[in-house]
């Protein structure tokens, strides 16, 4: 790459960048569009749009095809891996989406997609100990924050243990997984979190907002019951420039 549009387009990102911190360009206003900043700025079309990229990878703005680029709050979701896994009095999970969305000064809301039996894929069929293509119970949500979607939301869970209770019902499940499983007369015991970064794919581009050049988050959860026997598997894919994941582990 040539070094003058290099430093053309980092110079024009720190002008930017410069517009949004000193509140120029507020949260949740709309940036100028590329023909106005390329007019302004007396550059190239292509250096407009690498600054964009470059913003976009830092979390500050969000754009996409045939939309003009908005500045993005800096409000870090912030997931402490245990309070999910916080019981209240009756074993029920005592922390939901909106009440997590709440405490961060958002609105969190889910919206329900695909609720019913599906193919285990690969990944997931591993951890769940299937095989490749068995049937098993998916419970597909969109998590929104404050209207933007950040977060797709997929739990899949044995047959055996979904079938017949809320999870197999299109509604939300109150006390969750861990509600169910005391209906098995079962307990979650121990969860593994597995944290990826993978390239975003066309579906997740679309319903994240997000392009190829993002980066994301992917998070596999698994549940183990005793005797080590995998009782679900949440999968998460989020916006990396949305959210921020702490572990506060004990030290044996």
């Amino acid at each position: 790459m040539d070094d003058r549009h290099v430093k053309r387009y980092e110079d024009l990102a720190a002008t930017l960048r410069g517009r949004i911190e000193d509140g120029t360009y507020p949260a949740g206003s709309e940036l100028p569009t590329v023909q106005q900043m390329t007019t302004e700025h007396g550059v190239a079309v292509v250096t407009v749009q690498a600054a964009l990229r470059t913003l976009r990878r830092e979390g500050l703005v969000d754009s996409g095809q045939g939309r003009r680029s908005r500045v993005l709050a800096k409000r870090a979701i912030i997931s402490h891996s245990a309070s999910y896994l916080a019981q209240d009095g009756d074993g029920r999970q005592s922390l939901t989406w909106s009440q997590h969305m709440a405490s961060l000064g958002m609105r969190g809301e889910q919206i329900l997609g695909h609720v019913g039996e599906a193919p285990a894929p690969e990944d997931i069929a591993e951890h769940l100990d299937v095989a490749p293509g068995d049937p098993v119970m998916l419970r597909g949500r969109d998590m929104v924050a404050d209207r933007e979607v950040v977060e797709l939301a997929d739990s899949w869970y044995p047959l055996d243990i979904a079938s017949g209770t809320g999870l197999a019902q299109r509604r939300l499940v109150r006390g969750g997984l861990l509600a169910v499983l005391a209906e098995h007369d079962l307990r979650a015991v121990e969860v593994e979190e597995i944290v990826t970064s993978p390239v975003p794919g066309p579906e997740v581009c679309e319903r994240l907002r997000v392009t190829p050049d993002d980066r994301i988050l992917r998070k596999l959860r698994v549940y183990y019951a005793a005797e080590g026997r995998p009782v679900a598997v949440d999968a998460s894919t989020m916006r990396a420039d949305r959210h921020e994941l702490r572990y506060r582990l004990p030290v044996h």
